[in-house]
């Protein structure tokens, strides 16, 4: 399916496909709302919800809307250390701060608490070894607590 595109997105556009071209820039999400076409390192992205009618992203510390489903971003950021933690969340597994089990949420690295489904939670802590294995600044806490820093 090809998107529409207007005249203003295009240098955005471009932008974005250069970066992702230079391994030394990060990859970067080109993302386009109703109000705002902007791109953002992938590493600045902390968490997604899927909300009716579209995603909403939260990046750094700003939320954006994007109308588009969550669906569309789980596959094109899973080789990126991202995934689906709850039915309704995607997450940067990067971003974890620290898993409770008891509660059933994941505490980001900027304090948002996001719900954990526990059927999940064996491929979350397989998608965290697997990035902490090619990561120095890994810290393994006691009771299997991961913190990342």
């Amino acid at each position: 399916a090809q998107e529409e595109m207007c005249d203003h997105d295009t240098p955005k556009q471009i932008e974005t496909l250069i970066n992702n071209l230079t391994p030394q820039n990060g990859i970067r999400l080109y993302l386009k709302s109703d109000q705002k076409t902007f791109s953002s390192s992938i590493d600045e992205l902390i968490w997604a919800q899927s909300v009716p009618r579209g995603t909403i992203f939260k990046i750094n510390h700003q939320c954006y809307f994007i109308d588009q489903p969550l669906r569309r971003y789980e596959m094109l950021l899973a080789p990126y250390a991202f995934l689906r933690c709850h039915s309704h969340y995607l997450i940067n597994s990067r971003r974890i701060g620290h898993i409770d089990k008891e509660h059933e949420r994941l505490l980001m690295d900027n304090q948002d608490y996001i719900p954990l489904d526990l059927t999940r939670l064996f491929r979350l802590q397989t998608t965290i070894s697997k990035y902490s294995s090619k990561t120095e600044n890994k810290i393994m806490h006691p009771l299997e607590t991961r913190i990342f820093s």
